[in-house]
């Protein structure tokens, strides 16, 4: 996973798996080592998420990255905890 977001191209990361494997932990270890800003969010509710709920996480995240100090030009968009 850390080198997957080392990569200079930046997709949305998306980690799947049975509950209580430690998916969160993970995520949580990987992302405080970077030093940049991520983001986080559950898509695990009974609710379908849709397209305008995809759109609308990946605009907060770009706005979270753009906010960001400028002097680091390597931010990354992927996984910081976020209300539901």
């Amino acid at each position: 996973m850390a080198r997957r977001l080392a990569e200079p191209r930046r997709f949305i990361q998306m980690i799947t798996g049975a509950r209580q494997v430690g998916k969160t932990t993970l995520v949580q270890q990987v992302t405080a080592a970077m030093g940049e800003p991520v983001r986080f969010v559950s898509a695990d509710e009974p609710a379908l998420r849709g397209r305008d709920w995809l759109l609308q996480q990946w605009e907060a995240a770009r706005f979270r990255v753009v906010s960001w100090s400028p002097s680091k030009s390597r931010a990354r968009l992927g996984p910081t905890p976020c209300p539901a």
